[in-house]
């Protein structure tokens, strides 16, 4: 569709896994070097574990070719299956079924091509996708194959691939059989959004764009926002963006291209979709990972020139306006129900309109997105906010649940009730 408007030789964003477009963030330059370690020394188990769509297949992928050609790979997919289901699956991708299909003739079948293989000198590499969903009794059986020895050195090397919920089952605290016998475990984080901006970078070079198609930085926030950082939604979003510029003919990619992507795809944003899914567990560790700082920004809240209340940005995602519920509520006619927000990425305070009536200011400027910096003065409904940075927060106290915006005198929390209903 866009690829010949935008003289592009293939369409960047691809969901296919194509090694040509393989990014290596931080995490995964991490994991590769981790796992070469673990499949040149031969002990024990390694565990690969991340988001859905963050690129654990690549990275293991990008780890086995390192290897060579004597490298013998299964790699079972569907992990719910019975015990005989999940051996006949082993024999199949080794190829070496037996004549009778039975439990005891399979595991002799893998132990007799293991033994073959080991004394050619070849590598035996059995990786288990989805291995958060496997049944206790197919983890025994796992553990049995990677307990398998000749000579000292472990014959059959396992790689456990899953979502994070695996590093809960394989924890070291529960001290089985299984878990004790984790050599290495390492976890993928989405990129950051430093990361995020080269990946896109990335690419639009493989694909070959003749003329400068260019995501811009001040889309970064908002792109991080719907997607986290992970891999496949940043792909998806961006191929939307794409499709959303041929249809207006133009190859600057604005910010009413992210708009009208995020209504066509109809998404939440990435927190609030790992919220909703009891499979994702890492909600807690994506929030840390998005607000780090033991202190937290405050904002100090004028109005008239007069300090009505301080609010202790200590979420990552602040909403502003006049609806009951939000985080900060503005009692003022020109402000929308809904009217900015202000979000945690990766350390970085950003400021966002939502589509307000009469628009948010930084300073003199009507903005869309802003990173704030020290003393930045956001005015919304005839308040002014005033952004100060971790660094200044040091010696300061976060305010209590009883006193929401942080007043120190009683005489003050009359005229903030007057004058800023609430702000909570």
């Amino acid at each position: 569709m866009y690829r010949q408007f935008m003289q592009l030789s293939d369409y960047p964003f691809r969901l296919t896994a194509d090694a040509r477009y393989f990014f290596m963030g931080g995490d995964h330059l991490r994991a590769k070097s981790y796992l070469l370690y673990s499949l040149h020394v031969r002990d024990g188990l390694a565990v690969v574990t991340g988001e859905p769509g963050v690129g654990k297949t690549l990275v293991i992928e990008q780890a086995i070719k390192e290897l060579g050609a004597e490298t013998r790979v299964a790699r079972i997919r569907q992990p719910r299956l019975m015990v005989t289901e999940f051996l006949f699956a082993v024999c199949q991708q080794f190829a070496c079924l037996p004549e009778h299909l039975n439990k005891a003739a399979l595991i002799q079948a893998i132990y007799d091509f293991a033994t073959r293989s080991h004394l050619d000198k070849k590598n035996i590499i059995l990786i288990v996708d989805e291995a958060h969903l496997l049944s206790t009794n197919i983890l025994e059986e796992i553990r049995m194959l990677a307990n398998y020895e000749l000579h000292g050195r472990k014959v059959i090397q396992v790689m456990l691939v899953g979502q994070p919920a695996l590093n809960t089952m394989l924890s070291s605290r529960n001290k089985d059989s299984l878990s004790q016998m984790v050599r290495l475990s390492c976890h993928i984080n989405p990129l950051s959004i430093y990361e995020v901006k080269k990946y896109i970078s990335y690419r639009l070079l493989v694909a070959e764009s003749a003329r400068h198609v260019v995501f811009p930085d001040n889309l970064l926030p908002g792109i991080m926002c719907y997607t986290g950082g992970v891999p496949r939604l940043v792909n998806v979003l961006c191929d939307m963006m794409l499709i959303a510029a041929y249809v207006k003919k133009q190859t600057i990619i604005d910010s009413v291209c992210l708009h009208a992507a995020v209504k066509k795809l109809d998404w939440p944003f990435y927190l609030q979709r790992v919220s909703a899914s009891p499979k994702l567990m890492s909600v807690q560790s994506f929030s840390q990972r998005l607000m780090p700082a033991k202190h937290y920004p405050v904002l100090k809240i004028y109005r008239n020139g007069r300090l009505v209340g301080e609010r202790v940005i200590d979420k990552e995602r602040m909403l502003i306006g006049r609806k009951v519920g939000v985080d900060i509520r503005i009692n003022a006619e020109n402000t929308s129900k809904v009217h900015a927000q202000i979000i945690n990425v990766d350390g970085e305070y950003i400021l966002q309109d939502l589509n307000s009536k009469n628009g948010t200011r930084v300073g003199e400027e009507l903005i869309q997105w802003h990173y704030l910096k020290e003393h930045d003065h956001i005015y919304i409904g005839g308040f002014d906010f005033e952004f100060f940075a971790e660094a200044q927060r040091k010696n300061k106290t976060p305010q209590s649940k009883t006193d929401p915006v942080g007043s120190a005198a009683v005489k003050e929390r009359a005229d903030m009730v007057r004058l800023l209903e609430s702000v909570s």
